[in-house]
């Protein structure tokens, strides 16, 4: 019942007048409004158990004079009824029901929300025996017979915070979509302190009538951030570019964002309430598997620390999500310190200078920058070839020591006699580059692809070989790792198949590039005492 439809205000009277008196009232306003209404209301207020509803809907415990004030504030200055006090907690409640849909603003300094969270307070601290009370000072000045079972006002009560309830949702349907999350937001934070204390139950039904309304939203952006997630695994598995990798993932912090702006009220109140909050779980659930994965399975540890931070700024208020990803992120942590601390530990022991070269000197510079040479600068992480060797002097002289590497199109040439120098510039190309190669063709083999070295094609299990011209067959033969065998000589890897001595391949060192990569891998292979594929190195 709103107290403008109240039987009290229909008629104007007071909870202090009698029968006579309100018989009086309804003659007077039948006059001006509906006879109908006029009439149903005396009956209400002579009624002593239909009267109970009025009242307990009305302004207990104010006078006359005082009741016709509140109520003018009501229709004409309904942001004053909040700063009204020393009236009880019951009229003050039914007063900012009624004013609640002329109060206005979203931010926690506003009416409407100082308006809901004080209501929801007033409510709490109704008391079913001081209303009884109030209630029956003023029947037996009008001559009605006093209430005695406090389990009729507090029955009455509950009918009042259903009432507030509808207040409350009327209130909030005309506001915005983004106004009413935000200041349904304001309000929960500030009902419960940020979930760590129950709200009073008239927030919680707020809450819980929210949540229908935004649950096909919630619905509908928690499926986009699972098909976002299939997108970002398809897209690793694929090997996609790292641009469009970032574009998915910072589509799943936007969706995520947006989703959670709305799912925070519900958030909150579970915690409050020591509730899980189900969908919450699920959206989070699939992000942190999504960010283990890309770390885990694919060593992308910039992207899985993008998205715990994501899950710890979005799920704070989500308890058992909060735990799990406040661990993820020390445990990520942890690993990007190794990770910064191996670094400069690397970059200290690639870096090189030197002077070097046969008839001309140049600097050779090896930094994390790339390799320095004859004025050009090679990235290492573009380098794909190497090759290096030997070179005996005919007449007994110094022998002379060739290193080879480049890219996809060009390459460069250092040539020394300093067997000293030719070594230490080989242990630091080794930590440089080699040993990324290295990795990269294990994991290349490890996909079921295939690595040319000259005229041998490399795979998981074994080696295509070619068998040698003159023959009459010269297809190519294929043999198992404990079919081939392999041995150095003449500055080439020589590989043979163990069952027929014409199927081999000799593979020159300086002339064919990353034999040593190769060989680096074929002999580790052969070293371990478990490995069945020859990419089984890489869990070492």
């Amino acid at each position: 019942m709103h107290l403008i439809e109240n039987p009290f205000h229909l008629l104007g009277a007071s909870p202090r007048d009698d029968r006579r008196r309100l018989l009086e009232l309804a003659e007077e306003r039948s006059l001006s409004q509906d006879p109908v209404l006029c009439t149903q209301a005396r009956a209400d207020l002579s009624n002593p158990r239909n009267r109970l509803a009025a009242e307990v809907a009305w302004l207990p415990g104010l006078d006359p004079a005082q009741a016709s004030e509140a109520v003018e504030f009501v229709q004409r200055a309904a942001s004053t009824v909040r700063t009204m006090t020393g009236i009880p907690a019951l009229s003050k409640a039914n007063l900012l029901a009624a004013a609640l849909p002329r109060l206005e603003g979203t931010q926690m300094d506003s009416g409407l929300a100082i308006g809901i969270l004080e209501l929801a307070t007033l409510m709490e601290t109704c008391d079913a025996e001081q209303v009884r009370a109030l209630i029956n000072e003023e029947r037996a000045v009008a001559g009605f017979p006093e209430v005695r079972e406090v389990s009729a006002v507090a029955e009455a009560l509950a009918e009042r915070r259903r009432h507030y309830r509808t207040a409350l949702k009327s209130a909030l349907e005309v506001l915005p979509p983004l106004e009413l999350v935000s200041l349904v937001t304001v309000v929960v934070t500030e009902a419960t302190a940020r979930g760590t204390r129950p709200a009073p139950g008239l927030i919680d039904d707020m809450v819980d009538a929210y949540e229908v309304e935004a649950q096909r939203f919630l619905d509908a952006e928690a499926r986009n951030v699972e098909l976002l997630v299939e997108a970002v695994r398809r897209s690793v598995a694929k090997q996609l570019p790292r641009a469009f990798l970032k574009r998915l993932l910072s589509r799943i912090e936007d969706v995520v964002t947006n989703w959670d702006m709305v799912a925070q009220p519900v958030q909150l109140s579970s915690m409050s309430r020591g509730l899980d909050h189900a969908l919450s779980h699920r959206v989070a659930l699939a992000v942190r598997e999504l960010a283990l994965e890309l770390y885990n399975a694919h060593g992308l540890l910039e992207e899985s620390k993008l998205l715990t931070a994501l899950l710890q700024d979005a799920f704070g208020e989500v308890p058992r999500v909060a735990e799990v990803t406040s661990d993820d992120a020390q445990a990520l942590q942890e690993i990007a310190q190794k990770r910064e601390a191996s670094r400069r530990e690397w970059e200290r022991a690639i870096a090189y200078e030197a002077e070097l070269g046969t008839f001309q000197r140049h600097t050779v510079r090896i930094s994390p920058a790339g390799i320095d040479w004859q004025g050009m600068r090679w990235p290492l992480e573009a380098i794909s070839r190497i090759r290096w060797g030997g070179i005996a002097d005919e007449e007994g002289g110094h022998p002379k020591f060739i290193i080879t590497f480049g890219d996809g199109d060009s390459s460069a040439t250092i040539t020394t006699f300093d067997r000293l120098a030719y070594s230490s510039l080989l242990e630091k190309l080794w930590l440089a580059v080699c040993r990324r190669l290295l990795i990269e063709t294990l994991i290349t083999i490890a996909k079921g692809q295939k690595v040319v070295f000259g005229d041998v094609v490399l795979d998981d299990q074994g080696l295509v070989l070619p068998r040698r011209q003159g023959q009459w067959d010269s297809s190519a033969i294929y043999g198992t790792w404990n079919q081939l065998q392999f041995q150095t000589g003449n500055g080439s890897l020589v590989i043979r198949h163990q069952q027929d001595a014409r199927i081999y391949a000799e593979l020159p060192y300086l002339a064919v590039d990353n034999v040593h990569i190769l060989e680096t891998a074929i002999r580790n292979f052969s070293e371990h005492k478990t490995a069945v594929r020859l990419s089984d190195l890489l869990n070492d």
